[in-house]
Order: C-alpha cells, then structure tokens, then sequence
C-alpha cells in the first residue's frame, strides 16, 4: 500500500498546477498607511475639534488627551501593519526552505515550492504551514492563525479541519493532505484581493 503520491505522480502535479509559489516581495505601503490611518477624514475632523479646543479656551489636559489618543491609535496601526508584512515576508523566505513529504511510501525532504494537491506532508512545532491542508493525523496540535485573523492565541485543531497557508504550527505534530498550493490557497486569494485594494487605492 502506497503512502503519499508516487515520485512520478507528484511530477505530473507540479507540471498541471505549477510550483507552489504565490508570494510576490512587497514594501511597506507608506502612502497607502498616511492615506488611510493618518490622514483620514476622522482624525482630520478630531485633530481640527482638539486645535479648536486648545486655542478657543477650551480644557487644555482634555485637548492633550484626545492629541495623545489620536497618535496612540495611528502607532497601533502602524504596529499592526508592520507585522503583517513582517509575516508576510517571512513567508516567502520559507517557501525556499525545506518540507518533510511522504513520496513513494518514504519519508522525503523537498523545497516547500515544490508541494502538489495530493501530497502528504509532516508538520511539527515552530513550523510555517506550505499550503492549504486537510488535517489526518494530530497530536496535541495548536496553530497561531494570526497572519489570517490577527487573533494572537493559538487554536486547537483536530482531524478533518484545514490547516491554512502562512499560519505557524504553535504545538504538537500533524500529518495532512495538501488541498491548495500556489494562488488557490486561502492565504493567496486574501493577498490578491488585498493588493488589488491597494491599486485601486
């Protein structure tokens, strides 16, 4: 009984979907962030009430406190961005690294661009899931999915549920299925919509 695709299946694969390869490298999109976080209509409107305030005889400390609110908020969306495109850009750098696969019933150790639909792959704690993949085998498995939700605490995750590109093996060990690779994993499609915004932007 085999385990996982045949050498030459895996061959074929990567010939019909392509390397699993999506990432284009992307800079910080500074213009994009003044637009949207900084000069918006909103903190234009508060920072005009607190100018308002402070020199028409206003509450000096109130005025103080809503100017300080409003820099406290663009730096935490300053932070929040620069993590996404931290893990994004670490998320490249791994798809050149290694994955354990099981081709021809063995267990193999090939580059990460290199999965296909079909193949099953060996995940362990402190790992970048490669691709979208249908869960088989855990134990004790926890996944840290912040790059798709921003949620920080790491999920349980059980047979039969999916493991997203770009999220991080937090615990435990997994063996799963590969689902999606390349433009039609999950992460992909968010990424495109996202630069597509951006453009529009």
């Amino acid at each position: 009984m085999n385990y996982g695709l045949s050498q030459k299946e895996a061959e074929e694969r990567l010939k019909k979907f392509g390397p699993n390869i999506y990432l284009p490298k992307r800079k910080f999109p500074w213009l994009r962030f003044l637009k949207d976080q900084v000069f918006n209509y909103f903190n234009i409107a508060l920072f005009i009430a607190v100018l308002i305030s402070y020199f028409g005889g206003g509450t000096r400390i109130e005025s103080l406190l809503i100017f300080l609110f409003l820099i406290l908020a663009v730096l935490v969306a300053l932070w929040s961005e620069f993590k996404f495109y931290n893990l994004y850009n670490q998320l490249i750098k791994y798809l050149s690294k290694k994955i354990a696969v099981f081709r021809d019933s063995k267990l193999k150790i090939i580059k990460a661009e290199e999965l296909v639909p079909d193949d099953l792959v060996y995940l362990v704690k402190g790992e970048t899931v490669p691709a979208d993949i249908e869960i088989i085998k855990a134990t004790n498995l926890l996944v840290d999915e912040s790059i798709l939700t921003g949620e920080s605490k790491p999920v349980e995750k059980k047979e039969g549920e999916i493991l997203y590109s770009g999220t991080k093996i937090f615990e435990g060990e997994v063996e799963g299925i590969v689902k999606a690779t390349g433009k039609k994993t999950r992460f992909a499609k968010i990424q495109t919509l996202a630069l597509e915004t951006e453009k529009i932007g």
